[in-house]
């Protein structure tokens, strides 16, 4: 039994949903986290009854775990008292938004990790005693804030600190996730994987440019825009060349040849993961 997904994330398989904004339907949601996976919730500029609404309609479909991730600087503190409502006892932030929220969120007694991309930003997860640290890698798709590859990411982190580590980044096989557990990291967290799923909340066009995809038809956006924490972006350059996440993908995106449904996506990554 991996002893990080049953006392920290309360679930029996070292894999969790990646952040994906409005993709993350409650279906997909749901259907990682009753696949013995964490599906997780994106709270992005939500007032505290839409947060109530979202996790209601989540947990009508599982009342397994599920972590929330805040993933701007502005998301309303009031959320804290909505999630507590909802059993939620694990949380994800970013350097940005976590010295603000990690002790607090940890006073209620919900597990924080912290993403980082970078030394400094690991150092400031780790001064703040974040529960666990989430390694996003230079492979990564959609925002990709660290100029490191995943592994020599991970291995920084492991010069640095004995926390318990999830690896995200270009993670789209099975295979791949057994060349980082448990040599490198405790748990893996998938996103573009995830985008080609039944359940994601984007159209089935969408879901087909992913899966037709190679090396090729991705870039690294180095355009920046808005005034909160930006970051690059890699996303798809066939398909309209648009910067939504309907069209963020990871660098390894050829690895992706077919849409899934959630829950086969987990157990075909759980056959090397348990």
């Amino acid at each position: 039994m991996n002893r990080f997904a049953s006392d920290v994330l309360g679930c029996r398989i070292p894999l969790i949903l990646a952040p994906l904004a409005h993709l993350a339907s409650a279906e997909l949601i749901a259907s990682v986290t009753n696949a013995g996976g964490l599906g997780t919730f994106p709270l992005h500029q939500l007032r505290p009854a839409q947060t109530n609404e979202h996790l209601s309609q989540i947990r009508s479909l599982t009342a397994g775990p599920i972590m929330v991730s805040f993933t701007g600087e502005w998301e309303r503190d009031e959320n804290l008292d909505v999630l507590l409502e909802h059993d939620v006892k694990v949380a994800m932030v970013f350097w940005w938004n976590g010295p603000r929220l990690v002790h607090r969120l940890q006073s209620h007694g919900i597990k924080v990790g912290w993403q980082v991309g970078t030394d400094e930003q690991l150092t400031a997860a780790v001064d703040r005693r974040a529960d666990f640290i989430i390694a996003q890698g230079l492979e990564a798709g959609g925002p990709v804030r660290s100029p490191i590859p995943l592994v020599d990411l991970l291995q920084l982190i492991r010069q640095r600190t004995d926390l318990p580590v999830v690896a995200a980044g270009g993670i789209n096989t099975p295979e791949r996730a057994a060349e980082l557990v448990p040599q490198y990291a405790s748990a893996v967290m998938l996103g573009t994987r995830f985008s080609a799923s039944a359940e994601a909340n984007n159209s089935a066009d969408d879901k087909s440019l992913l899966c037709m995809s190679d090396a090729e038809s991705v870039m690294l956006d180095t355009t920046l825009r808005g005034d909160w924490p930006c970051a690059y972006r890699r996303r798809l350059t066939i398909g309209g060349n648009l910067d939504i996440p309907e069209r963020y993908a990871n660098a390894k995106i050829a690895e992706i040849v077919s849409v899934k449904s959630a829950a086969t996506i987990v157990i075909e990554f759980a056959a090397t993961l348990t």
